[in-house]
């Protein structure tokens, strides 16, 4: 991991420069704008996202990975070190572990600490209903500087998210944000944008700044799994 090592000090730098953390796009930018300069080929991917499990505790009613809350058969946890080793073998600089919900994973934790000590950037993209408490110390003990938390929020209030992703999840959503923003670990807010919350989006965005995160995004309704077939997906106009 030299190459990477080196680039990731000339990020840091940048960021100490300007006084802000970039995670992880200046640094991607970085490596893509030093593999130009060099006209060296890469061979393996930038980016890989990593389905860790398709298990979800709520029902979505767009969810792309078609989640369902039943438990089916993943990689051991021999299996999934040996994915990582690969990840860190082919000096992929950014993974994204997704689900279903990542956190139903009991490996997770040692997964993203296998991942972060060898500096390889993580995000894990959860729903931020589950953040077990018996993980909230093993998560303070990661390498922060590469991990980052995006957590799914579709309305600025119980209202319109619950509507969307589920009866009592907003309130649990917003306390995993607050425990992530208040330990130091990176957070983004995201949302799938639909007819229900396409006028609540600056008021998410305003909840998003008044918890202090990270920063902010929002994803359209992708058309496949549960989505496919989707009537109600906001226009381009919209």
């Amino acid at each position: 991991m030299s190459e990477l090592t080196a680039l990731y000090k000339e990020y840091q730098l940048l960021c100490k420069k300007k006084s802000e953390i970039y995670f992880p796009d200046d640094y991607l930018s970085q490596i893509i704008k030093d593999e130009y300069k060099t006209r060296i080929i890469r061979e393996t991917p930038l980016i890989l996202t990593w389905d860790i499990t398709n298990q979800c505790n709520l029902n979505c009613y767009f969810c792309s990975a078609n989640s369902k809350n039943i438990h089916i058969n993943t990689l051991n946890f021999e299996e999934q070190m040996k994915v990582c080793d690969q990840i860190i073998e082919n000096k992929i600089p950014l993974v994204v572990i997704q689900g279903g919900e990542p956190f139903i994973n009991k490996n997770l934790i040692k997964i993203i600490k296998k991942l972060t000590d060898n500096k390889v950037f993580t995000e894990v993209i959860t729903n931020g209903t589950i953040l077990p408490e018996v993980m909230k110390k093993d998560i303070l003990e990661l390498n922060k500087s590469f991990l980052r938390v995006k957590v799914s929020l579709d309305g600025s209030n119980p209202k319109i998210n619950d509507e969307i992703r589920g009866h009592g999840s907003f309130y649990k959503s917003i306390d995993s944000v607050k425990w992530l923003v208040i330990n130091n670990i990176y957070t983004r807010i995201q949302t799938v944008v639909t007819t229900q919350n396409i006028k609540d989006i600056t008021s998410i965005y305003d909840l998003a700044c008044k918890l202090k995160v990270n920063s902010f995004g929002f994803t359209p309704v992708l058309k496949v799994g549960r989505g496919k077939n989707l009537k109600n997906i906001p226009t381009f106009e919209e």
